[in-house]
């Protein structure tokens, strides 16, 4: 016969959560239950105890959600098309100094005119022109997004 490490009465053989309950009686485990605060991941949603959560920006995290956004914040964002510049994409300094999609960058200089764009030297037709050009571009990534 099982006891329970909390209160010492008999547990009956047939019990079979007494082991998953950490060796206690339901009612003790009902009452260690409540007396625990438990927060929810924001995250995945997970239960995780308040002394066992990570805080980040004012919200709960478990430890496997937290080390995730922290890996994902340390990843660097392309300054042209702001989506993040993942270790297996083709890479390259921008003129910046920042870390940058190689096809974004050979967009956009292609489509700036290696550096010359719209209002700086250019006339009001060259201006259309590229503004045109940007215009049959983002179209052309819709389009292959949606096919």
């Amino acid at each position: 016969m099982a006891f329970c490490l909390s209160c010492g009465t008999g547990i009956d053989e047939y019990d079979s959560g007494y082991y998953a309950r950490n060796m206690l009686c339901i009612p003790c485990y009902n009452q260690k239950i409540s007396e625990v605060p438990m927060v929810s991941c924001n995250r995945c949603g997970m239960r995780i105890k308040r002394s066992e959560a990570r805080e980040r920006h004012s919200d709960f995290h478990c430890s496997y959600c937290f080390s995730e956004e922290e890996r994902q914040a340390a990843i660097p964002t392309c300054p042209i098309c702001n989506k993040r510049v993942e270790s297996w994409q083709e890479s390259a300094k921008s003129s910046k100094g920042s870390l940058a999609h190689l096809p974004c960058l050979r967009d956009g200089l292609h489509s700036a005119g290696h550096g010359a764009g719209p209002g700086v030297g250019g006339s009001p037709e060259e201006s259309k022109t590229h503004q045109r050009t940007l215009i049959r571009n983002i179209i052309g990534r819709i389009g292959a997004f949606l096919t």
